[in-house]
């Protein structure tokens, strides 16, 4: 508010000197105005207007992909969870080294991968050649083209 006043004095004043020299001549122009109506500045920020919509467009479609995701991820983690999914799929392996033990001679065979309560490995070393880990694979997978 002071400024304007301080700028009609200003004003006034330069109007008074403009009297006693007719020369001279002074003239106001809105700035803000000029700047928003303009014609390229309205063309500019119609088209960041279009953009934003395209973008926003994009974010919603976006967003959506993501939560549709995240519930897909819901489920398989649920399912991953699910004991009777779980449990059928021991059941199957333990059944197929069980088979291949007896067939094979085998009086025991101890999980490598397993660890104990106080996280240590439960079979320290092994020789490789006692590993059937990828012979019972091959006898899983077997099946898979059936499936």
């Amino acid at each position: 508010m002071w400024l304007k006043n301080i700028l009609a004095v200003l004003c006034v004043s330069l109007l008074a000197g403009a009297a006693a020299a007719a020369e001279l001549k002074l003239a106001c122009v809105s700035m803000e105005r000029l700047f928003d109506e303009y014609h390229r500045t309205t063309t500019f920020n119609e088209g960041l207007k279009a953009r934003a919509a395209t973008l926003e467009a994009r974010r919603e479609k976006l967003a959506l992909e993501v939560r549709a995701r995240q519930r897909d991820l819901e489920t398989l983690e649920a399912e991953a969870r699910d004991p009777s999914l779980s449990a059928e799929g021991r059941d199957k392996i333990r059944a197929v080294i069980a088979d291949y033990a007896r067939r094979n001679g085998f009086t025991l065979v101890l999980d490598s991968s397993g660890k104990t309560l106080n996280g240590v490995e439960a079979v320290v070393y092994s020789d490789d050649a006692l590993d059937l880990t990828e012979t019972i694979l091959a006898i899983l997978n077997r099946g898979k083209a059936k499936e």
